[in-house]
């Protein structure tokens, strides 16, 4: 195995511990989500434990995927991605039917703002966590997509089996 490949597999191997953590919130938050005013304003302990998870995850799993493995999936295809901006990764992968780069930016922007907690804008915050939960499945599929083409495309020789990712829990859509 070269070092792109494992590269690659390092980088599937996090963002699958990544998107197992977020799910097992997300799992939790289905129980109150959609939010409303009332509840967040008289949000418990573990609540707020579980948007914590599913915030920290979430970033943690997009950043993986932005900072790591788009890039090293650009490079692993025989494409200098050292010297393309994040922009040209996107623009690559939207050529390559992975992902939209709007979808992909509307997801960061939503993270972003969900990750900026300011006292007097809860309105805003309980609205960008009811979008981003309702979003979640986006960036699910975009990894799995992006998992799935890098065993077709580059780790042919490679078990998938070995690197599942959880499904998508049905019954919190």
């Amino acid at each position: 195995m070269n070092i792109s490949e494992q590269k690659l597999i390092s980088n599937i191997e996090e963002c699958n511990k990544h998107l197992a953590r977020m799910l097992n919130a997300f799992n939790k938050m289905s129980e109150f989500i959609p939010l409303n005013l009332d509840y967040y304003t008289n949000i418990s302990e573990d609540s707020i434990e579980h948007i914590d998870q599913f915030l920290f995850r979430f970033s943690l799993l997009q950043d993986s995927m932005g900072e790591k493995l788009f890039r090293n999936l650009i490079t692993s295809i025989g494409e200098d991605s050292r010297s393309l901006t994040f922009i040209d990764i996107l623009n690559r992968l939207e050529a390559l039917g992975l992902l939209k780069k709007d979808v992909w930016m509307d997801l960061r922007d939503l993270r972003n703002l969900a990750t900026h907690e300011y006292p007097d804008t809860e309105e805003i915050i309980i609205g960008t966590l009811n979008k981003l939960f309702k979003n979640t499945e986006l960036i699910y599929s975009i990894f799995i997509r992006t998992k799935d083409f890098i065993f077709m495309r580059v780790l042919k020789n490679h078990d998938q089996n070995k690197y599942l990712t959880i499904p998508f829990p049905k019954d919190c859509k």
